[in-house]
């Protein structure tokens, strides 16, 4: 992949059509196949786990159990790599922190 930009906050990666060739005719071979197989897995498994993470907090009065409970969810479901930015480990926690800042910003929303 010989081209990427930033499109807003995304990282957008460009192949030409000779790389798009050669991905999708690798994409058609048994290990190929086998990877999207265990993408769309890991996939299927993130979302059914996101959901029975959201319904903690569905019809709750976001107290601070429950927002603790979301949090140690959205924890426990996240599965970040280590990068510059920082490690795996610092990644999961501001998941987890991103969860209860989205759940307090809710949470005022709704008395107002």
């Amino acid at each position: 992949m010989n081209a990427q930009f930033i499109e807003g906050r995304r990282r957008t990666v460009a192949l030409s059509q000779s790389e798009l060739t050669r991905l999708l005719q690798s994409l058609h071979s048994t290990e190929g196949l086998e990877l999207v197989r265990s993408v769309a897995e890991r996939m299927l498994q993130e979302l059914i786990e996101a959901e029975a993470a959201a319904k903690i907090v569905v019809g709750s009065t976001l107290d601070d159990a429950t927002v603790k409970g979301a949090v140690a969810a959205a924890e426990a479901i996240t599965s970040p790599a280590s990068d510059a930015r920082g490690p795996a480990e610092y990644r999961t926690k501001m998941a987890g922190v991103m969860v209860a800042r989205a759940l307090a910003r809710a949470k005022s929303r709704a008395r107002a």
